[in-house]
């Protein structure tokens, strides 16, 4: 359906200037909110997904959601609305290029820069991968990037959203995927059950790109899906050669076809990469098993399910698949330096295309023997029909085995629980936790996972004592003193919470959330000299409105209002438009007797709150400034 022409008109309060791009669900504008004097970027949904009730329900709780990622690499949703049947979302306008425009301008990027980029992208990933929230679609089109390279994500929800709603199969049916193919995980594009490591997939993709100047795979979107879930991504050092050693290993296991391969976490691979490929690989959530450091071998078999209506492509098949950093004809490693793999490039042997011996071969000591006769092989069918009986007996029993047994092991049900829980399914998630602490009582894990599903729906007494006992079973583990601390300060038991956030402070000394939720506790017990100290370490390692404000705010009941409002000032600077943080240091600057100043900054805040206080504060300033 064509999208009517927008430029010029009004929706809401948003007069619409200019078109900033469009893509197969939106059209995305520039346009100016007179009320607050600002510019926003206005996403307009394309007419059809308008029509269905069940999509535009579940649209408007995502966004509800996504409204509440509070975070400087996250970009703020201001409003979600519709207008003359127009559904829009009203967020913030980043003055810049996105990362796609960037890659297709430079090409690709120095590693120094790309990781400087990524790292701002883990950080908010990983932000709201710990509030259990995805992305679904991460690409370079939707990483902003503003003049100084300070990076946004955006699009937070809307793949989530379009998810089970009718408008997925007029997505699909006109020839639209639900998701990008080039950067789609294996697991996604085979409809099965994903959490917070397929956006780590995407990421790696991501990076790839960044690094290379091209995607992976590329080709038709069949070519796309049928190589992103079975052949393993061609060595990124083939095209870029420069690149270091620990490069190419550490972008195949982020690169992995099984989830529990790649990196815990989007910072955990930035940190590899930046540390040549040595940083050690953190404690997987809730238990789930370690990682190895180097990824396992694509699989040879060809037994990878193909995506739902997708055909191979006709084109010639490709290549027998190599194990990573190999060539067909080399048995060392592409790259000098590369670590060495635990399995050794494959023997010349004759194939039909996919890696698999010719039919009638069999392999040997000294390599292979000739067919089998026909005669032998009528003689040794009944045989080879009673194997079969045996073997399909045998499967038969080792599944109910797993269905019976394997299940209901702890680390089984832990893994439910986790995926459960990433997935926002939160009795799904209890009953797994507690079947798990039923088979083994003191599994701190489990403990912690019960003590998140009880955290996120907003049972805040029963979340500090599973993560007390959590605690008590594992004293050293970080997140359970995080969501201990966490959850003691949502119960506004600030004391309780002091200690458990100071562990935690303590150990994840480069984390800026860790460093201001114990300057927000030590501020609420009035300890303000500590407070200033975490706001300090925590303002030192992220620029965020609510730590200078915590900052400010600490100052400010110290009695240094200068220090105050220096960091009300930034706090305006990063927020300019929310007019709590204008009134706020106006109040201050006026303390200060900074008259012109402070009634710049309430002519700035807009409406206020409390009217009655507000005026009488401006008022004042006004008469003695003389205005």
């Amino acid at each position: 359906m064509q999208q009517e022409n927008l430029i010029g008109t009004t929706m809401g309060q948003y007069q619409i200037l200019d078109e900033l791009g469009r893509g197969g669900m939106a059209l995305v504008y520039k346009a100016w909110q007179p009320s607050l004097r600002r510019y926003v970027a206005l996403k307009v949904l394309l007419p059809y997904l308008g029509n269905d009730p069940e999509f535009i329900q579940r649209f408007q709780q995502e966004a509800i959601v996504a409204a509440n990622l509070s975070h400087p690499h996250i970009v703020t949703i201001y409003e979600v609305g519709q207008h003359e049947g127009h559904i829009f979302i009203a967020m913030e306008y980043v003055e810049g290029m996105s990362l796609e425009q960037l890659i297709l301008d430079q090409g690709a990027l120095p590693l120094e820069r790309t990781t400087r980029i990524l790292r701002q992208v883990a950080e908010a990933l990983d932000y709201a991968h710990k509030r259990r929230f995805l992305h679904r679609d991460i690409k370079p089109a939707n990483i902003l990037l503003a003049e100084d390279d300070r990076v946004v994500i955006t699009d937070f929800g809307i793949a989530k959203a379009l998810e089970g709603s009718g408008a997925t199969a007029r997505l699909t049916s006109s020839g639209t995927v639900l998701g990008t193919p080039a950067y789609m995980s294996p697991e996604q594009i085979q409809g099965l059950a994903v959490d917070h490591r397929s956006d780590l997939y995407a990421f790696g993709i991501v990076a790839y790109e960044m690094l290379s100047g091209q995607v992976p795979f590329d080709g038709t979107t069949t070519a796309l899906l049928y190589a992103q879930v079975n052949n393993p991504p061609p060595a990124i050092t083939r095209f870029a050669p420069g690149l270091p050693p620990h490069v190419e290993w550490v972008i195949s296991r982020m690169l992995a076809k099984q989830p529990s391969e790649r990196f815990i976490s989007a910072s955990e691979f930035v940190e590899a990469l930046l540390n040549g490929g040595n940083a050690a690989a953190a404690a997987p959530a809730y238990g789930a098993t370690a990682v190895p450091r180097f990824p396992t071998p694509p699989p040879q078999s060809g037994t990878a399910v193909m995506p739902s209506g997708a055909s191979l492509p006709q084109a010639a098949p490709p290549l027998p698949a190599q194990p990573y950093g190999y060539s067909a004809t080399q048995a060392a490693p592409v790259a000098p330096g590369v670590p060495p793999q635990p399995y050794g490039p494959p023997a010349a042997i004759p194939s039909q295309g996919y890696g698999y011996p010719q039919q009638g071969y069999a392999p040997s000591a000294s390599g292979w023997v000739a067919p089998v006769s026909e005669k032998k092989k009528r003689a040794v069918w009944p045989w080879l029909l009673g194997g079969t009986l045996v073997l399909a007996i045998v499967a038969a029993v080792a599944v109910l085995g797993y269905l019976f047994l394997f299940r209901q092991t702890p680390a089984r049900l832990l893994e439910e629980g986790t995926t459960a829980l990433t997935a926002q399914d939160y009795v799904a998630a209890q009953a797994a936790f507690e079947s798990a602490l039923e088979k083994e009582p003191g599994n701190s894990a489990a403990q912690r996972g019960l003590g998140w599903v009880y955290y996120q729906t907003g049972r805040y007494a029963e979340a500090m004592a599973a993560f007390g006992e959590a605690v008590k079973s594992d004293p050293t583990n970080l997140e359970g003193q995080e969501g201990l601390g966490r959850s003691a300060y949502a119960a506004e038991r600030y004391e309780e919470a002091l200690a458990p956030l100071q562990s935690w402070a303590a150990g994840a000394t480069t984390n800026a959330e860790a460093q201001g939720m114990l300057g927000w506790t030590t501020y609420r017990l009035k300890r303000y000299d500590e407070a200033v100290q975490a706001f300090s370490r925590a303002v030192e390692l992220a620029q965020t409105p609510a730590e200078y404000r915590g900052l400010g705010d600490s100052y400010r009941a110290l009695g240094e209002h200068e220090a105050a409002a220096e960091a009300y000032q930034r706090w305006v600077e990063l927020a300019p438009e929310d007019a709590e943080a204008q009134r706020t240091l106006g109040e201050t600057l006026n303390v200060l007797q900074r008259y012109d100043e402070a009634v710049a900054a309430f002519t700035n805040g807009g409406p206020p709150r409390k009217m009655v206080p507000w005026l009488r504060t401006m008022t004042v300033s006004s008469l003695i400034a003389g205005t």
